[in-house]
């Protein structure tokens, strides 16, 4: 039985190792090239995904003496849930605050630039530390993004007013007035 095998195993034609080398090397760069697009995939996905988010934006903007948030909605589409309070820029502290109470609440902001009506209630400015606003939001898509004050935008899992600690009922929903 053993002789049978042997002189089956010799009667095969393995082939050269040059064509072995050719093989392998195929495999890996059929491999390689599947991992590539798999990532750049992935890539596209994530910038259609923050399209809308990365042109939503706020801060603070003096107009006749005093600081007046705006926000900025370039996208064609409106957001919605949204939630503009401080946070600390530069210095120790939260990029974003929680809870109602130095919160502004919109219920929709179409596609615009907007000065919002009623202000968030800005807390004191310690040494060394600089506050700008942030923004958390629901895209057209039903996606959920905060941009904290540091300009940096992220997705989040939460609805806002879930996200930012927010209690109900709300009673500050603010108006905007187009700028």
């Amino acid at each position: 039985m053993i002789d049978a095998v042997t002189s089956f195993l010799k009667s095969l034609n393995w082939g050269s190792v040059p064509d072995w080398f050719a093989a392998t090397g195929t495999i890996l760069a059929v491999i390689v090239a599947l991992t590539i697009a798999g990532r750049d995939t992935r890539r596209v996905l994530s910038l259609n995904r923050r399209s809308q988010a990365r042109k939503i934006s706020a801060w603070q903007q003096i107009v006749q003496g005093t600081e007046v948030p705006v926000i900025i909605n370039t996208s064609t589409l409106p957001i919605y849930d949204i939630v503009v309070s401080y946070g600390v820029a530069y210095g120790a502290g939260d990029a974003y605050m929680t809870g109602n109470e130095n919160q502004v609440f919109i219920q929709k902001l179409p596609p615009g630039r907007w000065r919002i009506k009623l202000s968030p209630q800005k807390p004191e400015e310690g040494m060394h530390i600089r506050l700008s606003l942030s923004i958390c939001f629901r895209d057209a898509d039903g996606n959920f993004w905060l941009r904290d004050a540091t300009g940096v935008l992220k997705e989040i899992k939460q609805s806002p007013h879930v996200y930012m600690g927010i209690h109900n009922p709300i009673e500050k929903w603010s108006s905007f007035v187009e700028y």
